[in-house]
């Protein structure tokens, strides 16, 4: 089980709530997507779902299933499906690796990457 933030906080009255997918395994024989469910399940976690879907994404990890102990890194977006609000996987990429993987380091993708470019301003002076 995989959880992926929304990072967007929910706000009832004075009430702060996050939202959370909930990323479960590949559908039978490793070949499907993996289930997602949102969490809370409610209506205002699943409008800030329907604003966020096109820019959420997350990966997986796991045996390729062939010889050799080869492994495969699978990368997901989300797609809406109706009003109802419900949410499902789709596969955006998709990278097999010779071996075994040992070990995943992931970032926070809200976390600032140091960069060596300085943008500068639009000033014409």
């Amino acid at each position: 089980m995989q959880v992926v933030p929304l990072h967007t906080p929910l706000h009832a009255g004075k009430a702060e709530q996050h939202a959370y997918l909930l990323v479960g395994a590949a559908g039978s024989g490793g070949g499907g997507a993996p289930s997602v469910t949102l969490l809370p399940d409610t209506p205002p976690a699943r409008q800030l779902l329907a604003q966020r879907a096109p820019s959420t994404f997350f990966w997986t990890a796991g045996p390729a299933g062939g010889p050799g102990g080869a492994s495969r890194l699978t990368g997901y977006g989300l797609e809406v499906r109706g009003e109802g609000g419900g949410v499902g996987a789709v596969e955006a990429w998709a990278l097999a690796l010779p071996g075994e993987l040992l070990a995943l380091a992931a970032h926070d993708p809200l976390e600032p990457v140091y960069t060596h470019v300085k943008v500068g301003g639009a000033g014409g002076g």
